[in-house]
């Protein structure tokens, strides 16, 4: 018998060789179809066109994907701020949380695409949260599909000899319903279920739990050592209670789906692992967690083992 390490080794192995021979297949064709039009070049005859893959993820500089919580976009100019930023940052691919649209709607703008999603809610919650995506427009050939789902989640899909799915998120915070936040992680995990067999697949968003540290080895097999001040993290007997279940529930989503929350895998400067702090916390203070700074990591982009 096979031990369980064994069998997903040679699963991995028998994957990448039939992915082998698929592009040794490919590149034969392609060899062959140019041998056809060189030949046809001889007899005078004009080549014809052939299809060439989509270049967005085989750019030598590769492209910068993002997530911002813009805490609504109905204020004038936000759009020209928010694209001056992308601009700055070279970023091709931006996710929204929190924009406060309560409907769905595209906008096409000068360099920039903007694709909303949301939820009009019942008269008894006008609150709606809203979530988007915005996307260079030079990089909008090889969008495949955008489709708005509820006002805490819209999906990406790319082109590509393998489709490629994004996942824009804004989950619950922990102030919100058990009721809310229930609903949510059932919404994301059918969600996933549905697409991860496909292709790579990336959950991009604000996911409003505060994982600060692995504990234990279990949660070490998706979550690596670059979260934000991991000496400085709560012990498990001092958190709230709500806020110890939106942590869980993103624990539990990790493992059932074999997630890894690739924010934390890489080094990073402090101050660009920190994605959230107190409102009226002054930008040129110290970035430390808890009072009065309240500086916390709660953004995260996270994609399926491969």
């Amino acid at each position: 018998m096979r031990s369980r390490k064994a069998t997903e080794e040679r699963k991995i192995k028998r994957k990448n060789k039939r992915r082998e021979a698929r592009r040794k297949k490919r590149e034969g064709k392609r060899k062959a179809g140019n041998n056809l039009v060189a030949k046809g070049n001889r007899k005078g005859r004009k080549a014809r066109a052939s299809a060439q893959e989509p270049k967005i993820w085989t750019n030598a500089r590769g492209i910068w994907m993002a997530t911002l919580n813009v805490d609504g976009m109905l204020r004038q100019g936000k759009r020209e701020e928010v694209e001056a930023w992308m601009k700055k940052n070279d970023i091709a691919i931006l996710f929204l949380q929190e924009t406060h649209s309560a409907w769905d709607s595209r906008e096409a703008r000068g360099n920039y695409t903007w694709y909303f999603s949301g939820e009009k809610k019942l008269l008894e919650e006008q609150w709606t949260a809203g979530v988007g995506v915005v996307i260079e427009n030079k990089h909008i050939q090889h969008v495949e599909d955008v489709e708005p789902m509820n006002d805490r989640m819209i999906r990406l899909a790319i082109k590509g000899s393998m489709p490629t799915t994004m996942l824009g998120v804004y989950m619950p915070q922990a102030g919100r319903s058990e009721a809310d936040r229930d609903k949510a992680y059932d919404t994301l995990n059918g969600i996933v279920r549905k697409y991860k067999g496909r292709g790579p697949i990336y959950i991009v968003g604000d996911m409003n739990a505060r994982i600060q540290k692995a504990e234990g080895r279990l949660e070490k097999e998706h979550i690596g050592k670059y979260t934000f001040e991991p000496e400085t993290a709560e012990r498990p007997h001092l958190r709230s209670a709500m806020v110890s279940e939106n942590r869980e529930k993103l624990i539990t989503l990790c493992q059932t789906h074999r997630l890894r929350v690739m924010s934390t895998m890489f080094k990073k400067q402090k101050e660009k692992l920190a994605t959230y702090r107190n409102v009226g916390t002054p930008i040129w203070w110290e970035v430390k967690r808890g009072h009065p700074y309240g500086y916390e990591q709660m953004d995260y982009i996270l994609t399926t083992e491969r």
